[in-house]
């Protein structure tokens, strides 16, 4: 089974990242952050980024499903 996690994160100071934590072949964690400049920000959907927003201002972690903006 592989263990992989990848997130897209929006941080109270209103900086979003792109996160992907994943472990090597020895069993080592590695995580890889970057972090979206304004053009890659401006790119998101306006749904995704008030659903992200309400839930750094509610302060809990929600995970939603991949389809969510296909509805």
């Amino acid at each position: 089974e592989e263990d992989l996690e990848i997130s897209h994160r929006l941080h109270p100071n209103g900086v979003y990242d792109l996160y992907l934590g994943y472990y090597d072949d020895e069993d080592e964690f590695f995580e890889l952050v970057h972090l979206l400049s304004e053009p890659e920000i401006a790119q998101l959907p306006e749904g995704l980024k008030k659903l992200m927003k309400k839930v750094v201002e509610d302060e809990k972690g929600m995970r939603i499903s991949g389809n969510f903006l296909s509805k």
